[in-house]
């Protein structure tokens, strides 16, 4: 490794900030855009840099930072930043525009779009608002309509307008700002300026009511998002009863607010809700109620256009699909999500629709197809880096598969695994279904396995798990008769 190289590349990443923006650092370096990449992702490139997304990276310790700033003349911050001002801004959207005009995933281009909206919101603050208002035209043009970044580069366009005093201009952007509360806020702040300096008495007092009712949504949806990983951190430890609880209560509490604030964020908020608590009749093998509410999230997912979202509700109808044995029906509805999330570049979702392809085979005995499917899901898990969410439910699925397989050596470190792992978690139906797994394995070497199956049993009972209770009984009397 070129470690003076690394040490020029350290002192502009300094200079730009704490947290730097990759296309910047290689265009003020003359570095190849690759090369730079390398560099941070070296072994000494990890010591001293952390990624923060696809573009950006960040200084592990602020120490480090403020010891090459401090090493640094002003002559040489100058050169590095300062007399390269002008050629930048020029060089830095031509980079992005070849990285946008290069990718074809559509929430990948989102990425890039916020990249452009930073650098134009800087570049209103230097007072360049003429080159700003060239470049926001583009992004308002290409942005995803349901995206922060589309509402932030609307309310910068507003900005400018007020400032020029093109009030038409400014209603007709702020107008289109509908659905993310940060966003809604500044524009009913904005409105009311406007129809202070105007004296439009009428029109301010109801821009200050709605900013009101904006204020408690942001309430209402920071609680959701709160609640939404409470709930999934329950569901992960298997704790229904506790998490259809708060599900319940929040969705008596936001069905009430949707009446009254009929916001797009609110119906988000209603199809996130409906979908999980799909996802608890699903576990209690209700399909009939599961269904229902899938189809109600999906509904209002629907009302606004979140199809980033509503991917999740028809992967788990799918489920429903899969359940009742309906093979191919399952299948169609998994491979639309797989194109249609790998059209988006939505990696977690991405990589669910090809593990459940996989398990569909499973199913029809098709362990070949399966396998490969599995292997090639769980690596784009590790890629998407949700790996750890899914793991021990990965691990049970392989040693289901090895079993069948006749790989007993493979399908016994799996369920180990996940007989330790999932113990250690809490979560009780992955280490329950280890349990059966393992009672299985042992009845193949000739001895009794019935003791892992009456514990596996009372877990499913605690749990609530009527059809995984009936499975297991089954196979006792299976292995009694053997």
């Amino acid at each position: 490794m070129d470690f003076n190289l690394f040490e020029k590349i350290s002192k502009i990443a300094a200079t730009i900030g704490e947290k730097f923006n990759l296309i910047f650092l290689a265009i003020l370096s003359d570095v190849d855009f690759h090369d730079i990449i390398s560099i941070l992702n070296s072994e000494y490139g990890k010591k001293r840099f952390e990624k923060v997304d696809q573009f950006n990276y960040k200084f592990i310790r602020k120490e480090d930072r403020e010891k090459i700033l401090k090493e640094l003349g002003n002559e040489e911050k100058e050169d590095i930043f300062k007399k390269h001002k002008e050629s930048l801004i020029k060089t830095v959207f031509e980079e992005l525009n070849y990285l946008y005009l290069q990718e074809n995933k559509k929430l990948l281009k989102e990425d890039i779009i916020k990249i452009f909206i930073d650098f134009i919101d800087y570049l209103i603050e230097d007072g360049r608002t003429s080159i700003a208002n060239k470049y926001l035209d583009f992004m308002i043009i290409n942005a995803y309509k349901n995206s922060e970044s589309f509402e932030k580069a609307l309310l910068l366009k507003s900005k400018i307008e007020f400032r020029n005093k093109n009030y038409e201009e400014v209603l007709r952007y702020l107008n289109q700002i509908s659905i993310f509360p940060e966003y809604l806020i500044k524009k009913y702040d904005l409105l009311c300026e406007l129809y202070f300096e105007t004296g439009n008495d009428v029109e301010l007092e109801k821009a200050k009511n709605e900013w009101i009712k904006i204020l408690e949504v942001e309430k209402i949806y920071n609680e959701s998002v709160y609640n939404h990983a409470v709930v999934e951190y329950l569901l992960r430890k298997s704790k229904y009863d506790e998490a259809i609880k708060i599900l319940k209560e929040k969705e008596n509490e936001i069905m009430d607010k949707f009446n009254i604030y009929n916001y797009p964020i609110i119906s988000k908020l209603i199809g996130d809700i409906s979908n999980v608590i799909g996802y608890y009749f699903y576990e209690k093998d209700n399909f009939k109620e599961a269904l229902k509410y899938y189809l109600k999230s999906v509904e209002y997912y629907k009302k606004h256009n979140f199809e980033r979202e509503i991917l999740i509700p028809y992967n788990n109808i799918a489920e429903i699909y899969k359940a009742y044995k309906k093979y191919d029906k399952a299948l169609n509805i998994y491979k639309n999500i797989y194109q249609t999330s790998k059209t988006l570049g939505e990696k977690e979702i991405h990589s669910v629709s090809l593990w459940n392809i996989g398990e569909i085979y499973f199913y029809m005995n098709n362990f070949e197809e399966a396998y490969k499917y599995f292997s090639e899901a769980e690596k784009l898990f590790f890629e998407a880096g949700v790996y750890s969410k899914y793991e021990n439910y990965i691990k049970v699925f392989f040693a289901k598969l090895y079993f069948e397989m006749n790989n007993i050596e493979l399908a016994k470190e799996y369920a180990d695994e996940v007989l330790i792992s999932a113990y250690e978690k809490k979560q009780l139906k992955e280490y329950a279904d280890a349990l059966v797994i393992k009672g299985k394995i042992v009845a193949k070497n000739k001895e009794d396995p019935i003791s892992f199956f009456n514990e596996a049993i009372e877990i499913y009972k605690q749990l609530g798990l009527e059809q995984d209770i009936k499975e297991v009984e089954k196979l006792k009397i299976v292995y009694k008769k053997l």
